[in-house]
């Protein structure tokens, strides 16, 4: 799983817009145990959909935990 997250990573580089990217990496961080960076990296699709309320309901769900 370590080679996806870096792949993930690398393709959140090359496309910083891409919401599936986004969605995929914040994915593999919950797989791993690795709640926090999965936080961090909603924050990011948060800043990027400001309009989307389900990402901050998604991110509320994640903090409460």
């Amino acid at each position: 799983m370590e080679k996806a997250i870096e792949q993930f990573k690398l393709a959140v580089e090359l496309q910083p817009f891409d919401i599936e990217v986004h969605e995929f990496l914040i994915s593999a961080y919950s797989k791993t145990n690795q709640d926090d960076l999965a936080i961090q990296q909603l924050l990011t699709l948060v800043d990027i959909e400001k309009h989307n309320l389900d990402r901050f309901v998604q991110l509320a769900e994640r903090m409460k935990d």
